[in-house]
C-alpha cells in the first residue's frame, strides 16, 4: 500500500501543481456540465445524482477512453461495492455488489442498450471481454435493492450500460490494441442520422493467450506446494518435470504430461491449452420514433489450472447471448411519454468432453494425494443448452412542476430446459431434456414528488404474478415496495433514507436440474430469495469541485435458496428448498476533487461484514478494500492516469473444512495500473499506452466453490505486470 501511496503523490506533486489553477476559470461550465449530468436508472426518467432516490456511481465514456480499459471487467475494480473474483475458466470474472457471494455473477443485474443480460438458465451474467467500449456512453452502477423497476434479480443492484446514440457517433470509430500474453483486440463503432433515419453498428474482436500457468504453485493449510497447472501435479506430484512421480502410462514430452487422445499424443486435461476468443456484433435501424435493433456474443475463455474438471478431456464451455429488440416512442399531451417495447433473447451455454483419461480411485482412500489410475477414454459427449424469454411492455412517464411519475407493465413468457441437452458418438440427434414454460405477469408505479426545494419523496409499488404454463408451479403473488426521502438543507449537503425491497427469482436450473444419487428431486414451487435493505446516504460539496459521500447500510435476506435432506425412497436426497437467511452490514465512503473537468484525484473504501443464520461468515468476501488514483490531462493532448488497489485478507469458504489440504485464507493484497493516451497524436488519431500491475505484485484469488485441491483449486494466482499498446482513430 505504501508503494500505491508513494507513486501516486509522486503523480500529484508532479502534475497537480503546474495545471490546476491555469485552467480553473476557464473549466467552470465544463465542470458544472460534468457534475450536473443526468441520470435515468432510479426513477426511469432523467435527473441529477443529487435528486435520485439512489446511490449511483457514473462512468463516463472519457474515463473509459483515457484509462485503457480493456474489457467492461476491469471498470468494476476502480470502483466501491464489489467484490471480485477472477477465477479464469468459463466464468473468468466473477462479481458481488455489496456482500452477497454466491458461485455466479447473479444477484444484480447488467443492463445493456435496455436488454438484460443475465441468462436465463441460472440468471448468471457473464461478465468478461466480449463487450465492446468504444459505444458505451456511459454506466450507471445503482446500488441497493431494485426490483421495483426492474424486476426479478435486481437483487443487489444493477449495472446500466448506456450506448451512444447515432447522430452523436456520426462516423466511424476504430480501436486496436496489443500486449501481453498475446492479446489482441479490435473494436469498431459506427452511427449515423440521416433526416428521420438513424442507423447503427458496432462490434468486437478479442483474443489472448492468457498467462501462462506453468508451475505456478500456492501454498494449502498443510504447507504443501500445490501446482495450478497440471491436476495430476498438484494432486500429489511434487516435481512437474520427474515423470516418475506420474501414473503410469503418461509420456512427459519437454517436462510435459501427455496422455494419448484419438491417435495423438496431448497435454494432460488441466494444462493450459488454447486461448481466449471472444466477440460480439451489433446493429441497428431506426425511422422517427421506431428503434429496432439487435446483437449478438460469444465467449470461449481459455480452460485451465481450477476450473478443468479431473475426469474430463474435454472443450471449454462457450456461452452465447442474443436479442432483437423494437421500441416504439411517443410524445403524449401534457408532458407525457409512453415507451412501448416487445423483444426476444435467447441464452446458449455448449461444451464437449470425453470421459475417463486418468481418474481419482475412487475405491480407495481420497485422502491419499497419489490415488491415481489410469483408466481408458470414454464416449465423447456434447452438451448445448439453449433457453429463450420473450417480453412486452409499456412504460408512461408523466412529468409536472412538482412531481413524477412512472407506471407500465411487462409480460415475460420463458422456455427454458430443465438440463443440459446431451449426445454422444452413440446417440444422433440429441437427446432433450423436458423444456418448462414459466410466465411472469407484472405492473408497477414509482412516483417522486417535491414539496418544497430542500425535500423530495420518493416510493412506490410493483406486482408479479409467475406461474407455469401446463403444469404446477412458480411462486404465484409477489408485492415489491421501496421509498426514499431525500433532504437538501442547502447546495452543499444532502441527505438520503432509502428503504426498498428485492427479489432474485428461483432460476430453471434451481427449480428443476437434478444430479443421480445427490440432488434427485425438482422442486418448480421454490419461492424467491427477498433481500430488505435500510440505507442511509449522506453527500458533501464544501466546493463545487470536491465531492464526498457516505453510504451506510443494513440489508437482510430470508427465503436463501439451498440444497436440504428430505426423505427419498429408503434414505434421504437433496432437494433445493428456502431455508436460512444473511445479514449484511456494509459501508461506502467516496471523494473526488476535480481541480477542472479533466483532472480529478478520487478514493473510495468499501467495509462490509456479512452473517449467515449459523453465525458464521461468508468467505471470499473482503472485509475492507480501498480504491485511489487520479486522471489528469496536460495541455489538452497528454491524458495520464493512475490507479492504485487494496484487498484486505479474506477467508476461503473452506475456512472451517478439517481437510488441512485446503487454502483457508487469502492474504491480502495491493496492485497499481497505469495508463498514458497521447491524444490526437494526428488528425482525429489516440495513442494509449496501459501497464497493469505496475510493480509485477504476486497475488492470488480464493476458488469460487469446494477449494479442495482436487475438483476446484482454492487459491488463483492473478496475473503479473502486463502491457498494452492501443490506437483509436475516428473517421
Amino acid at each position: 500500500m505504501r508503494r500505491i501511496a508513494s507513486a501516486l503523490a509522486t503523480f500529484l506533486l508532479l502534475f497537480i501543481g503546474p495545471a490546476g489553477s491555469a485552467q480553473e476559470s476557464n473549466d467552470d461550465k465544463e465542470l458544472m456540465a460534468l457534475l450536473n449530468n443526468a441520470i435515468v436508472s432510479a426513477s426511469r426518467w432523467e435527473q441529477t445524482e443529487s435528486k435520485a432516490p439512489a446511490k449511483i456511481v457514473v462512468i463516463t465514456s472519457e474515463e473509459i477512453r483515457k484509462r485503457g480499459y480493456r474489457g467492461i471487467d476491469e471498470i468494476f475494480h476502480d470502483i466501491a461495492g464489489v467484490d471480485i473474483s477472477k477465477g479464469r475458466g468459463v466464468e473468468w470474472t466473477t462479481l458481488y455488489m455489496r456482500g452477497i457471494r454466491t458461485d455466479n455473477t447473479d444477484r444484480f443485474l447488467l443492463i445493456w442498450d435496455g436488454i438484460i443480460q443475465n441468462d436465463i438458465w441460472k440468471n448468471n451474467v457473464w461478465v468478461s471481454r466480449q463487450y465492446p467500449l468504444l459505444n458505451i456512453e456511459r454506466i450507471e452502477v445503482m446500488y441497493g435493492p431494485s426490483s421495483l423497476l426492474y424486476g426479478a434479480n435486481a437483487f443487489s443492484g444493477i449495472i446500466n450500460v448506456i450506448l451512444k446514440k447515432p447522430a452523436d457517433v456520426n462516423g466511424t470509430a476504430v480501436r486496436v490494441t496489443s500486449g501481453s500474453y498475446g492479446t489482441r483486440v479490435a473494436e469498431m463503432n459506427y452511427g449515423k442520422a440521416m433526416g428521420d433515419w438513424r442507423v447503427s453498428a458496432n462490434g468486437r474482436w478479442f483474443v489472448s493467450d492468457e498467462m501462462n500457468m506453468n508451475n505456478k504453485t500456492w501454498i494449502d493449510n498443510a504447507g504443501r506446494t500445490r501446482y495450478q497447472n497440471w491436476i495430476l501435479a498438484r494432486d500429489g506430484a511434487h516435481s512437474t518435470s520427474d515423470p516418475n512421480q506420474y501414473a503410469s502410462g503418461l509420456k512427459v514430452v519437454n517436462g510435459v504430461p501427455h496422455q494419448s487422445y484419438d491417435g495423438q499424443d496431448v497435454p494432460f486435461d488441466g494444462t493450459a491449452y488454447g486461448d481466449t476468443k471472444d466477440w460480439f456484433l451489433q446493429a441497428g435501424v431506426g425511422y422517427k420514433s421506431l428503434e429496432l435493433r439487435a446483437f449478438y456474443w460469444y465467449r470461449n475463455e481459455i480452460e485451465d489450472d481450477w476450473y478443468t474438471p479431473l475426469r474430463r478431456m474435454h472443450g471449454p464451455w462457450v456461452p452465447t447471448g442474443s436479442a432483437v429488440y423494437l421500441t416504439h416512442d411517443t410524445q403524449l399531451p401534457k408532458n407525457m411519454f409512453l415507451h412501448s417495447y416487445v423483444r426476444t433473447a435467447s441464452s446458449g451455454l455448449d461444451d464437449y468432453s470425453r470421459d475417463g483419461g486418468f481418474s481419482r480411485n475412487i475405491s480407495n482412500n481420497l485422502s491419499d494425494p497419489n490415488n491415481l489410475k489410469t483408466t481408458s477414454l470414454g464416449v465423447m459427449t456434447w452438451y448445448a443448452l439453449y433457453n429463450r424469454d420473450s417480453r412486452a411492455g409499456q412504460q408512461l412517464n408523466i412529468a409536472r412542476p412538482n412531481y413524477d411519475v412512472v407506471t407500465g407493465w411487462e409480460y415475460t413468457a420463458i422456455k427454458s430446459y430443465e438440463d443440459y441437452n446431451i449426445r454422444t458418438l452413440q446417440s444422433t440427434p440429441f437427446v432433450h431434456s423436458p423444456q418448462h414454460r414459466e410466465r411472469n405477469r407484472a405492473a408497477y408505479v414509482n412516483a417522486q414528488f417535491n414539496p418544497s426545494p430542500k425535500f423530495s419523496l420518493a416510493g412506490g409499488v410493483r406486482y408479479d404474478h409467475n406461474y407455469l404454463a401446463g403444469e404446477k408451479g412458480g411462486f404465484g403473488n409477489l408485492f415489491t415496495y421501496r421509498a426514499a426521502g431525500i433532504y437538501t438543507p442547502n447546495d452543499k449537503q444532502t441527505v438520503k433514507l432509502i428503504y426498498g425491497q428485492a427479489f432474485q427469482s428461483p432460476s430453471p436450473w434451481q427449480k428443476f436440474a437434478t444430479v443421480v444419487g445427490e440432488r434427485d428431486l425438482p422442486n418448480p414451487n421454490l419461492q424467491p430469495e427477498k433481500l430488505r435493505s435500510l440505507e442511509l446516504v449522506y453527500e458533501f460539496y464544501p466546493t463545487l469541485e470536491w465531492r464526498n459521500s457516505i453510504s451506510v447500510y443494513r440489508n437482510r435476506v430470508s427465503d436463501l435458496i439451498t440444497g436440504t435432506a428430505v426423505p427419498f425412497g429408503t434414505g434421504t436426497t437433496l432437494q433445493n428448498n428456502n431455508s436460512g437467511g444473511l445479514k449484511i452490514f456494509g459501508q461506502e465512503l467516496e471523494s473526488r476533487y476535480y481541480f477542472s473537468a479533466k483532472n480529478s484525484i478520487y478514493a473510495n473504501a468499501t467495509i462490509s461484514k456479512t452473517e449467515l443464520d449459523n453465525g458464521s461468515r461468508q468467505g471470499d468476501l473482503a472485509p475492507f478494500k480501498m480504491n485511489v488514483g487520479g486522471d489528469w490531462m496536460l495541455r489538452d493532448k497528454y491524458a495520464m492516469n493512475l490507479r492504485g488497489h487494496y484487498v484486505s485478507a479474506r477467508d476461503t469458504i473452506n475456512k472451517n473444512s478439517p481437510n488441512s489440504y485446503t487454502a483457508k485464507r487469502v492474504g491480502a493484497y495491493e496492485t497499481l495500473d497505469g495508463s498514458f493516451t497521447w491524444m490526437n497524436i494526428a488528425r482525429n488519431l489516440d495513442l494509449n499506452a496501459t501497464v497493469n500491475n505496475l510493480f509485477d505484485k504476486q497475488y492470488y484469488d480464493p476458488g469460487l466453490r469446494s477449494g479442495d485441491g482436487r475438483t476446484y483449486n482454492a487459491m488463483v494466482i492473478q496475473e503479473g505486470r502486463r502491457g498494452y499498446l492501443g490506437l483509436n482513430y475516428k473517421f
